[in-house]
């Protein structure tokens, strides 16, 4: 599964409008890569000690370095979010 990573700076300034494919493409801090592992929960039921939605992720980089991803949003809660680059 393909997977693109950039700056919280570069986040906050392309949700200021509507972006397409080839803008997103020209951000600095860009890194693509491509998953091998993937795994989304969304839980509906979930109590606030809970997350909602959980993804986990590993892959490779397109400049060859390995990644790996660990995102948990919690209701009423700030989501937490832990990339590795290796």
């Amino acid at each position: 599964m393909p997977i693109w990573f950039f700056t919280q700076e570069d986040k906050y300034r392309a949700l200021r409008g509507t972006l397409k494919i080839h803008e997103l493409e020209k951000m600095p801090s860009l890194l693509k890569g491509l998953a091998d592992h993937y795994c989304e929960i969304l839980d509906v039921h979930a109590g606030s000690d809970e997350p909602l939605l959980e993804i986990v992720a590993s892959g490779d980089l397109d400049d060859g370095r390995r990644f790996s991803m660990h995102y948990e949003e919690y209701v009423g809660v700030i989501s937490t979010l832990t990339v590795t680059f290796k």
